[in-house]
């Protein structure tokens, strides 16, 4: 990746001290925990809620990322008149108030406005995080810092699974969001003693703005499609290991960890292995292998059938979702990066709010295992797109992305 009139070597950088180093990566981990900590309770939450608690249930886990949305999208504004560390701070304090009310409550309305409410937080988060991250590192490093932040997130995606199936099963599932309190408070604390302020460039004129974000519209296309897989194979799996007679919630949770720690090993070689492959392979052989993934578990007849098909997305997961980021951070001016991150997310999350109604037009058309068979069909054909229109000229030239 090129980008005209930049340094072609990192920037040096001064020692990032473990404090920084712990905030800034807590940004993917916060929209891991976000979804997956509530995941196995929402059957239990289901059923205390009667006759519409499917519905109440399946609110709960898309509001959040509603949330998510309304503040991405308004992000780098919000960075830009608080500032860095104030928003760190701010976020995640909010982040833990907010998400550990449904601890305290069994009100539809209270629950769904604490999940909004959780969810704005973590949009404005995750791009302090990722600003934090992105003044820290340049070039080679900051790909190394993304793939290692990716690789984190899915690891606290898989402690959140297991505490969520784990307090459910024993406590039911109140007590499991006091999680939340216990991720966000150490980050909270961090950010205030041991994260330096960052220094903000002047913004561009309001004209230069949008031509500067513009050149970012591939990235949020490609986020807000990408983010629909996760999503589906989490939402569907069980679907699918029910229909083939395997019922245990402990066999799900075991079948979708896959996902999660198969994406924290690819994130964490995400740097490595795009300098050996080059950006144009990594991201093609990223989809190829959610394309596999996807049509294992379409077509699965038995569980380690599903699994292999979710240790297939979770290696493709890992390096896309790294890829995105060093996109939006990259393609625009250092002023801009809190608005080009802000959008990806929204762009993502986007997707994270469309996809039931996507998926759910594929289902009644071709059932379960034809959706997920169709999605399959889809990334193939991206990943044969991402080969042959794999550098694609932004900006007159002058910019140059893999696609």
């Amino acid at each position: 990746m090129h980008i005209a009139g930049t340094e072609q070597l990192e920037r040096p950088q001064a020692k990032i001290g473990t404090m920084p180093f712990v905030v800034m990566m807590a940004g993917l981990a916060s929209q891991s925990m976000l979804f997956s900590l509530p995941a196995p309770l929402l059957p239990a939450m289901a059923h205390d809620f009667g006759a519409n608690g499917p519905f109440i249930a399946q609110m709960v886990f898309a509001l959040a990322s509603l949330g998510l949305m309304f503040t991405s999208i308004s992000s780098g504004l919000i960075v830009r008149l608080t500032g860095v560390r104030p928003l760190l701070i701010l976020s995640s304090g909010l982040y833990a108030l907010a998400g550990i009310i449904p601890w305290l409550t069994s009100s539809v309305p209270v629950l769904l406005g604490s999940r909004l409410l959780v969810g704005g937080a973590c949009g404005l988060l995750t791009t302090a995080c990722t600003m934090l991250l992105a003044h820290s590192y340049s070039g080679a490093a900051r790909s190394r810092a993304l793939g290692f932040q990716t690789s984190l997130g899915s690891v606290t995606g898989l402690a959140a699974l297991l505490i969520g199936g784990g307090s459910v099963q024993a406590f039911g599932w109140h007590p499991a969001f006091l999680a939340y309190g216990v991720f966000a408070l150490p980050v909270v604390l961090l950010s205030m003693i041991g994260v330096p302020p960052v220094p903000l460039s002047a913004p561009v004129a309001h004209m230069g703005m949008g031509l500067a974000l513009a050149r970012t519209w591939p990235v949020c296309i490609a986020g807000c499609l990408l983010m629909m897989v996760p999503l589906m194979v989490g939402s569907d799996v069980p679907f699918v290991l029910t229909a083939i007679g395997v019922g245990t919630p402990i066999v799900h949770s075991i079948v979708l960890a896959m996902v999660t720690i198969f994406s924290a090993v690819s994130g964490a070689v995400f740097g490595r292995v795009q300098a050996r492959l080059g950006v144009k392979n990594t991201f093609a052989a990223s989809l190829l292998l959610s394309a596999l993934g996807m049509l294992l578990i379409g077509l699965a007849s038995a569980a380690w059938m599903a699994g292999l098909g979710c240790i297939l997305v979770g290696f493709g997961l890992g390096f896309y979702i790294p890829h995105l980021w060093v996109l939006s951070t990259t393609l625009v001016p250092e002023s801009m990066r809190g608005h080009a991150i802000g959008l990806l997310t929204t762009s993502m999350f986007l997707g994270g709010f469309l996809y039931p109604f996507l998926v759910g037009g594929l289902q009644k058309a071709f059932g379960l295992g034809g959706a997920l068979a169709s999605i399959a069909v889809l990334l193939a054909l991206a990943a044969a797109s991402a080969m042959v229109f794999a550098r694609a000229r932004l900006s007159g030239g002058a910019i140059a992305v893999a696609a």
